[in-house]
């Protein structure tokens, strides 16, 4: 689970969203993943109808920041602005294997 004291740092919707999510995740990762403070942060501000922007390293769960939103909306669409070709093609596989929605 995140923190206690960035759930509690929440709203209440916030609080349910973030609630959701992390049970949802954890259910289609075959009790794997639970999402991280990083990985709420961006998809908690493109809910609340903000853009967001994610700089960080290679392995601290982007991927699953941008799927997010899509898990609770499935019918949500995101402009998402990788800068390598591979990655876009890695992602769209991750999209399809482990959150089954297309992309």
């Amino acid at each position: 689970m995140p923190p206690a004291d960035f759930i509690q740092s929440l709203t209440a919707g916030d609080q349910a969203e973030v609630y959701k999510v992390c049970l949802l995740v954890f259910l289609i990762s075959g009790s794997r993943i639970v999402p991280r403070k990083l990985q709420l942060l961006a998809p908690l501000a493109t809910l609340a109808g903000y853009d967001s922007e994610v700089i960080s390293g290679t392995g601290t769960g982007k991927t699953l920041a941008m799927a997010i939103p899509h898990l609770l909306h499935p019918k949500r669409v995101s402009l998402i602005v990788s800068p390598l070709k591979r990655l876009e093609v890695t992602q769209v596989c991750i999209f399809l294997q482990s959150y089954t929605f297309r992309s």
